[in-house]
């Protein structure tokens, strides 16, 4: 059962239901002009359509059965797009006929450009797209194949597309070019959802860990870690004014932050340079280790104090990747040169400006195959991974 409610009041105005038949629903959409109500069931097998002012259902769609369903409407609510299963299908809202298939498979996560009639997708095996409405022409090529794409979304001007992973990565792409414009390794789980706020500039990530992710695109740093749940956050939005960040846990509780500064720690430190290809924060996320697209060593900032704490010397040549491991106690490091290399956290701490990463392994061609280091059992044995 759909319930909807007066927001002002509070008051409960109608119970949608589709026949006699109980059913169990996983998503739910409002049309942007509020005379529409949508959702599709647990199973993925169908959409039900009702009219917002009166109850009335207005329409049955067909959907692909598969439990990671969606549901959208376009920006001017000409259109809504249902997908999850292999393909996603949209419908012209008038009629309710469909009107385009864009064929999958394993069609996971989409979301409406806000200026304009296309939508963007992301699959199971990786791919991101975009798509012109009604005519199914891919316009954009955004991302094609790598880890399940989890969720998508556009920044409300249009200009910017946000995809995140099950693994914890988000990554943000020019439109107009599909350049690849900021990527934040969070690894904190799957990211269940993501939104801009109004002002383009900021990202809130819905995280299986009971974690809310704040991300500032400009900077490409993490800004805020929002903590509380102990379950996890299915849904996350920012408020009108970006001031506030609400969250749905599986817990069955709603949680609301102050998401304004100074909350948001991880600014940005002086110094840091402007291009940052590889950035990963501690598991707790008060520290944050990145490397740069010259030679320049890695480097270990307190994200609190935004201050650095060590460059962590060692490598010979330009430093592919760094990360933290054993629960954060230990820096990883995989260079150009062939090697890995690790540091103690503690150890880079009391050392103050400059500390020695030690070298774990080597080998390979520099260059060629080696740009991360993966752990293999026990924190101090590793190997490279293309």
């Amino acid at each position: 059962m759909i319930r909807l409610w007066d927001a002002a009041t509070g008051k409960l105005i109608h119970q949608l239901r589709q026949g006699a038949k109980q059913l169990r629903y996983r998503k739910v959409a409002i049309s942007p002009d509020g005379r529409i109500v949508a959702a599709i069931d647990a199973m993925g097998a169908v959409a039900h359509v009702w009219d917002a002012n009166t109850g009335v259902a207005m329409a049955t769609l067909d959907n692909d059965s598969s439990e990671a369903a969606s549901l959208a409407f376009s920006a001017d609510g000409r259109w809504l797009a249902s997908g999850g299963g292999n393909d996603v299908r949209v419908f012209d809202t008038d009629t309710w006929v469909r009107v385009v298939t864009i064929a999958g498979p394993d069609a996971l996560a989409l979301a409406w450009d806000p200026k304009g009639p296309r939508l963007a997708t992301g699959t199971g095996g990786g791919d991101a797209s975009i798509w012109e409405i009604p005519s199914g022409v891919r316009v954009r090529h955004i991302r094609d194949g790598g880890d399940l794409v989890s969720a998508v979304a556009f920044s409300p001007d249009g200009k910017l597309l946000a995809v995140v992973t099950r693994n914890g990565s988000e990554q943000v792409f020019q439109v107009h070019s599909g350049e690849l414009r900021s990527q934040i390794e969070l690894r904190r789980g799957k990211i269940l959802s993501v939104e801009f706020d109004s002002t383009s500039r900021l990202l809130v990530a819905a995280n299986a860990d009971g974690t809310a992710v704040v991300f500032d695109i400009i900077r490409g740093l993490p800004a805020a870690v929002l903590e509380g749940s102990e379950y996890l956050i299915i849904d996350a939005h920012f408020d009108s004014n970006a001031r506030r960040v609400l969250a749905a846990s599986w817990d069955g509780t709603a949680r609301v932050w102050d998401a304004t500064e100074p909350y948001r720690r991880n600014s940005a430190p002086s110094g840091m340079p402007i291009s940052i290809p590889g950035r990963e924060t501690s598991p707790n996320g008060r520290r944050l280790v990145t490397v740069t697209a010259d030679e320049a060593p890695p480097v270990l900032w307190d994200a609190e104090h935004n201050q650095i704490v060590a460059r962590l010397e060692g490598h010979v040549g330009r430093v592919w990747s760094a990360h933290f491991v054993n629960n954060g106690r230990w820096i990883l490091t995989a260079g150009a040169d062939a090697t890995c290399r690790s540091a103690s956290r503690l150890a880079a701490f009391r050392a103050g400006k400059s500390a020695s990463l030690r070298p774990l392994w080597g080998g390979v061609e520099a260059g060629t195959k080696g740009r991360q280091c993966r752990p293999e059992g026990a924190h101090d044995h590793f190997s490279f991974v293309s």
